[in-house]
């Protein structure tokens, strides 16, 4: 696996006490919860992996409808899913995770920024999609996330 270090490697080797992990469903993503708990456990840490659920527009305007309830519903209940196998990753390395599911309105990057940024992360570390359709958009929200945060940034490619 290459990657690209956005970090001071002194750094690297001692401070990364909490590590977060964007998840955004690819196969490299969980390439990422993988280099994350591999991190973390060798440093006596611990691994946040957020996940950005995005609503969805009404069909109805400003009136959510039963079906729209029950899509939202089944979103959520695929990110919690999905969650379970991530901490099955994680007890592998013997690190420590938590889960966090949100539901946004907006761009997932502002959210990962406000996270970090709230939370004491040391390190983010990120994936790109293997669809390389996606890849000029994953690069942009890299960009955007590492100058608007207080950590380093650990990008596998």
């Amino acid at each position: 696996m290459k990657s690209n270090y956005y970090c001071n490697m002194t750094q690297f080797m001692t401070d990364f006490k909490h590590v977060l992990v964007p998840f955004d469903g690819s196969e490299n993503g969980i390439d990422s919860i993988e280099a994350a708990s591999k991190i973390a456990g060798n440093l006596g840490g611990k691994i946040t992996i957020l996940k950005c659920v995005e609503k969805k527009m009404p069909k109805f305007l400003f009136f959510k409808t039963k079906q729209d309830k029950l899509d939202a519903a089944i979103e959520v209940n695929a990110a919690e899913n999905e969650a379970s196998k991530f901490r099955k990753i994680a007890k592998k390395y013997g690190v420590n995770v938590t889960t966090e599911i949100k539901k946004i309105d907006d761009d997932p990057h502002q959210h990962i920024i406000d996270y970090v940024n709230r939370n004491d992360v040391d390190l983010v570390v990120m994936s790109p999609s293997k669809d390389i359709n996606t890849t000029e958009i994953h690069e942009s929200i890299v960009d955007k996330i590492s100058k608007n945060i207080n950590c380093s940034l650990l990008r596998l490619q």
